[in-house]
């Protein structure tokens, strides 16, 4: 599904996770993710309209509920992109 970004911080319990609010349509869920090194600049990642996995079990990582998973892809020189989507569509649309 698409989503957009609301915030990105630290996980308080976990040096390599991170957590981010993702706006899904009309409704808000937590994801879990093992990016934090990736998140010199939390901020720059709010705003972006991502892609993630929504029809995954809700579990919890290190204490926090985690509702999907972000889609990324890690660069050859080190870094880490989400994938995004071309413009801005709606959040909430399904990726096919």
């Amino acid at each position: 599904m698409t989503g957009e970004v609301i915030a990105a911080t630290a996980h308080p319990k976990a040096d390599r996770r991170s957590s981010c609010s993702e706006k899904l349509a009309e409704r808000t869920k937590q994801i879990v993710s093992g990016i934090r090194q990736f998140l010199t600049r939390p901020n720059r990642w709010s705003a972006k309209r991502s892609s993630w996995f929504d029809n995954l079990q809700p579990t919890k990582l290190r204490g926090e509920d985690s509702f999907g998973r972000l889609l990324a892809v890690r660069l050859p020189e080190g870094g880490l992109r989400l994938i995004t989507t071309d413009g801005r569509p709606p959040s909430g649309l399904y990726v096919s």
